[in-house]
């Protein structure tokens, strides 16, 4: 059987590179990764239509997941043109490996050679039931194309699979040595559950280890939202296939992503070997539209690169490993990085041990936002949330940054982005007043910006119920998406029809602060508007080029409806 991608859907110039598998089939190398997308077997009419469905997002290939169907289905499914105008996988996942088949091992391997028959493209065999049972081997191999007859009877290639539910195996290289020894083996596939970015990343590094396992074709999959870089990448680092849902369809497991979001997001056709890495660093990322912004702006420059969420916890050590580690892998090409919530502290204290170039403004600041990596090592880091937030308050007033001097001003919160934001406006003249639960850090902060003075103090939190400020901005993640219901302040204190609120949460778009201002009549300002604004100076640090704002307004207000 032959092993190469569907013609890519939409536009793509990027080549397909493939060489001869001491098997006889050609095996995939670099630049054409499947997009599989999983569906469970039950019914034909459901799975043409989702075949449908599938082929018409840009998937390449179709995993018949058939743990529940029986013979006739999976006979019928693998002779149906509209499925089949899919590449296909046959798989029966049993459930000592997180499948849904509770039958005995006799009676899979009777589905399996009855499927292998109608010819697939590959069938998905787990290395433990090719290890265990000579029975099972034995059953299959006669049905599977082999090293020795050039596959002339266009017979489907074994994937040979391993996957842990719990978490990245020790012996994850000894594993894979051993599946590849397997005559059979033309691809092999691996699968853990990522519980850090670190562990996303040991599964990118296998790519870069194949001289290890035969050279053999790869997939390795770090399963959940840590490792979710393992899929947006997997064209970039030259996986057979990699696997995303189809909207309103279950995955298989956690983690996939939309089809279309890796087609259209993340340019996953046109992604090559070469291409530089941004990304977001912050816990939580899932919520956040800088990747839909930063790669339709890429877009739309043709700038050889990527933006993708980095999901780091919070912690000093947490964050310098993390960056550590995505600086350190071969391939990768790290080009810079955003920085979110609880990391804008953290990556001061990173660029001040690494010696980097730090603007004069992130380091009055005492938070950075953005670190910019250049091929030589070297490191920048810079903070552009200040400028970002006076442009969408001032825009939103309809006024100069000049007219805030004097203004009366309430900033809730005391990390990285209330640090910017309360020195650009001290710096600016007017007369800040930081609220934050734990006063003691409030006031530390503002004896580093600008010491205790008349224009600039902090309060408690809870002081915040009895004040009457003319603009109110929120930095705390009070209301950001899942904790939409959350407040920065006590749900009965009163917001008036003479205020301006500034919510920095921009997901979701109308926070529940700014509901409650709308319903008083204040001037609301959405997130999305600073976000913008603080988008534009990275991604120009990031390209070197300036950026398509209007393209960026556009992709995020799209992803937003």
């Amino acid at each position: 059987m032959t092993f190469h991608p569907s013609e890519p859907h939409g536009n793509s110039d990027t080549p397909v590179h493939t060489a001869r598998h001491p098997g006889g089939g050609i095996i995939h190398q670099t630049g054409g990764t499947w997009i599989v997308v999983p569906h469970f077997l039950t019914d034909i009419t459901a799975a043409r239509t989702f075949a449908r469905a599938a082929h018409s997002a840009g998937a390449d290939a179709i995993e018949l997941r058939c743990d529940r169907a029986d013979r006739l289905t999976i006979e019928n499914a693998l002779q149906d043109p509209d499925i089949r105008r899919l590449k296909t996988i046959l798989t029966i996942r049993p459930a000592w490996e997180g499948g849904e088949f509770s039958g005995t091992e006799e009676e899979r391997l009777t589905l399996l050679q009855a499927g292998c028959r109608m010819n697939p493209d590959m069938v998905d065999v787990e290395w433990q039931a090719w290890k265990n049972s000579s029975k099972f081997a034995a059953g299959l191999s006669p049905l599977i194309g082999k090293p020795t007859d050039n596959n002339k009877a266009d017979r489907p290639n074994l994937i040979v699979s391993n996957h842990d539910f719990a978490a990245r195996p020790a012996d994850i290289q000894q594993r894979l040595q051993a599946m590849a020894g397997i005559a059979a083996a033309a691809v092999l596939k691996v699968a853990f559950k990522a519980h850090t970015l670190i562990d996303a990343l040991a599964a990118l590094r296998l790519y870069t280890q194949r001289e290890s396992f035969g050279k053999l074709p790869l997939v390795a999959i770090a399963m959940g939202e840590a490792g979710q870089i393992s899929r947006l990448l997997a064209m970039k680092f030259g996986a057979a296939f990699t696997f995303a849902e189809l909207d309103g369809h279950p995955g298989s497991a956690p983690g996939q992503p939309l089809v279309s979001t890796l087609v259209n997001g993340y340019r996953f056709k046109q992604q090559q070997s070469d291409w530089r890495v941004c990304g977001l660093i912050g816990s939580p990322v899932s919520h956040s539209v800088s990747p839909i912004i930063h790669n339709a702006g890429f877009q739309k420059i043709g700038f050889a690169g990527l933006y993708i969420p980095l999901l780091v916890e919070a912690g000093e050590e947490q964050f310098a490993q993390a960056v550590d580690a995505l600086r350190s892998l071969p391939g990768f090409n790290l080009c810079g990085t955003s920085i979110t919530i609880p990391h804008k502290i953290n990556a001061l204290a990173y660029a001040l041990k690494n010696k980097a170039d730090i603007d004069p403004v992130a380091r009055h600041i005492g938070a950075v936002n953005t670190l910019l990596f250049s091929t030589d090592g070297h490191i920048r880091a810079m903070n552009s949330d200040a400028t970002g937030a006076i442009e969408a308050l001032t825009r939103g007033m309809g006024i100069e940054p000049a007219d805030l001097r004097g203004q009366d001003i309430a900033v809730l919160g005391a990390g990285g982005a209330a640090r910017a934001v309360t020195a650009a406006l001290a710096a600016l003249h007017g007369r800040v007043t930081v609220y934050n639960r734990t006063i003691s850090k409030g006031l530390e902060m503002v004896k580093q910006l600008a010491g205790c003075s008349a224009n600039l103090t902090a309060r408690p939190a809870a002081d915040f119920k009895q004040s009457h400020h003319k603009i109110i901005i929120n930095c705390t993640a009070a209301g950001m998406t899942p904790d939409t219901t959350s407040l920065p302040f006590s749900a009965e204190t009163r917001l008036y029809a003479d205020q301006v609120i500034l919510d920095t949460v921009y997901n979701p778009r109308r926070t529940r602060l700014l509901q409650m201002g709308q319903a008083a009549g204040a001037c609301c300002i959405e997130g999305m508007e600073m976000l913008l604004g603080q988008a534009v100076a990275q991604f120009e640090g990031f390209t070197g080029q300036a950026a398509p704002r209007d393209v960026m307004r556009a992709a995020a207000e799209a992803a937003f409806r």
